[in-house]
């Protein structure tokens, strides 16, 4: 191949001196490496334990998040399998090591975001529409989907391999490259847009909890509601108690201090699901009223979730991605001022290592009471 052709299908940069350099997909540097094995260290059994908890966990009946709580540990691991490629290659330096990175590097981090967007619509579903969330969100549906979902993923990310538009080297080739930048860039959006709307709709339930029409007891009316429900399906006041307890399910798993005397809770007829589990959802539901003291608190809880999900995507995600369009659009002006930073590239490319292998499997763990009681001991 002359250098023409090379300058068409490889990602290249003029450093500072002039010189056109080429983009290697394996940075062997010591330190990044040493900074590899010390986060696999750290993260590995992270991930694994919440795994191993999970699976504990799921067993008889696992719950939709816990699902998509796999499928993300699942991501985070895949990651691992291209460290461990990395640390071949700076022993062994050859070329298939080499190509067995380019086919699989993008696939875990790509995976990740898309399984925390799952995650993230799957809760919004399940407090939007907590009835049919209830009925329709089996363990086998959403299993398919996230294995069908997840090759539909890794087909886009490899189409120019398996269709043959650019040859599987050992170099930075720019289509596949374009290709990742894009995907990665719907994802990251994707994420950052569900976290706001998933917390726009956590405090309109927790407004409608207030709402004198939900929090009355008076027999009549949930006679009406019953009525309601049997021939338009479950009335608003019947979502809203439903969401509810999904929240406060969720908070106690979460350890908010929500006293007993803070939460009012009454029996209240909710419509019957029709699904293979019938016997495990019961036709009368809680009617939950919270005071204004555990209301704040999840409120603050709801916040400090869309903030520990929106701020690790900008500070870790983020940066990689828009080093990666800086670079491609040095490629396609040959701009010699792009040199200065290149050298960043291998660096923010280690955010994408901290947040899949330590970050996620931390906040997990540190939020989950459950997990947490099971780790300290």
């Amino acid at each position: 191949m002359n250098n023409s052709d090379e300058d068409d299908c490889c990602v290249f940069f003029i450093d500072a001196n002039g010189t056109k350099q080429y983009f290697h997909p394996i940075n062997v540097d010591a330190g990044i490496i040493v900074a590899k094995v010390i986060s696999s260290f750290i993260g590995l059994p992270l991930n694994v334990f919440i795994a191993i908890n999970i699976i504990r966990l799921c067993h008889g009946h696992c719950k939709p998040r816990y699902i998509f709580l796999l499928g993300i540990i699942f991501s985070n691991l895949l990651t691992f399998v291209l460290v461990v490629i990395e640390l071949i290659y700076w022993i062994l330096r050859t070329e298939i090591v080499c190509q067995s990175y380019v086919l699989l590097a993008g696939i875990p981090y790509c995976l990740l975001l898309m399984h925390m967007s799952f995650a993230l619509c799957d809760r919004y579903v399940a407090i939007k529409y907590p009835m049919w969330h209830r009925e329709k969100m089996s363990s086998r549906f959403l299993i398919g989907f996230l294995i069908s979902s997840s090759f539909f993923i890794t087909f886009l990310l490899k189409l120019v391999f398996i269709f043959q538009i650019e040859p599987l080297r050992c170099d930075a080739r720019v289509v596949h490259s374009k290709m990742g930048v894009c995907i990665v860039l719907v994802l990251l959006i994707s994420c950052i847009t569900i976290n706001f709307v998933v917390y726009r709709q956590t405090k309109f339930v927790l407004a409608q909890s207030q709402n004198p029409s939900y929090i009355t007891s008076n027999a009549a009316l949930r006679l009406a509601d019953k009525g309601k429900t049997a021939e338009n399906g479950p009335t608003n006041d019947q979502q809203i108690r439903v969401a509810m307890d999904i929240i406060m399910t969720e908070s106690n798993e979460l350890d908010i201090p929500v006293l007993d005397n803070d939460v009012q809770k009454t029996t209240t007829p909710v419509p019957e699901v029709s699904t293979t589990n019938t016997a495990s959802h019961s036709s009368c539901g809680l009617s939950i009223h919270v005071d204004n003291l555990a209301l704040s608190r999840l409120e603050l809880e709801s916040a400090r979730t869309l903030i520990a999900g929106v701020v690790s995507l900008l500070a870790l995600a983020c940066p990689p991605l828009v080093l990666n369009i800086v670079i491609h659009i040095c490629h396609i002006t040959g701009n010699i001022e792009c040199g200065g930073i290149t050298w960043l590239a291998p660096y923010f490319r280690e955010l994408l290592l901290v947040h899949a292998a330590i970050y996620n499997p931390l906040i997990w763990l540190i939020r989950n009471n459950e997990f947490r009681l099971v780790f300290r001991k």
